[in-house]
């Protein structure tokens, strides 16, 4: 599928950077069921919310690499508490 131009989210025009790289990734099981449970929550492609993921992934690796990020089981309780509650998606505290 060729990149577009811009996607409607949330009633706002998203502009798509330009085509760059294209892979395909044999998915395990959850991991499909996370992804598919995530683009019926968000309404994002796929390929968005792989983009996503690996942004995130990457910013995580950084921060851990500088001492700067803890995961959910290092955060003072109230803010570990909140994470668990919601506000970080499962599939994420799952993996620890």
């Amino acid at each position: 599928m060729p990149a577009r131009a811009g996607n409607n989210v949330a009633g706002g025009d998203v502009a798509r950077p330009t085509l760059t790289d294209r892979i395909t990734v044999a998915l395990i099981p959850q991991a499909a069921e996370d992804l598919q449970h995530l683009q019926d929550q968000t309404g994002l492609s796929k390929t968005d919310i792989v983009n996503r993921a690996i942004s995130l992934y990457d910013f995580v690796n950084t921060q851990q690499g500088q001492g700067s990020f803890r995961p959910p089981g290092q955060l003072p309780s109230a803010r570990a508490a909140s994470l668990r509650q919601g506000s970080f998606p499962p599939a994420v505290l799952a993996h620890r």
